[in-house]
């Protein structure tokens, strides 16, 4: 499994577009397959891209925090 640190901006990109759909469909929003959210206009569209990039961000957080704690256990 890659490590979210190591994405590359487009695999960033692709991730965030992933999760603002899963966050779309959770209250029932049908989402075109061929439509990136992170361009689109629709301002709930774009919301949910907010939202994913928001949530990717505090994962990235909290797994760098238990890297540095496991750092630290270890010496």
């Amino acid at each position: 499994m890659r490590n979210l640190h190591d994405l590359g901006y487009f695999e960033r990109q692709m991730l965030i577009d992933r999760v603002g759909r899963a966050i779309a469909k959770a209250p029932g929003w049908q989402v075109e397959t061929n439509s990136n959210i992170l361009e689109s206009t629709n301002p709930r569209l774009r919301s949910y891209a907010n939202l994913a990039s928001v949530v990717i961000e505090e994962i990235e957080a909290y797994t760098a925090e238990i890297g540095e704690e496991e750092n630290d256990s270890i010496n």
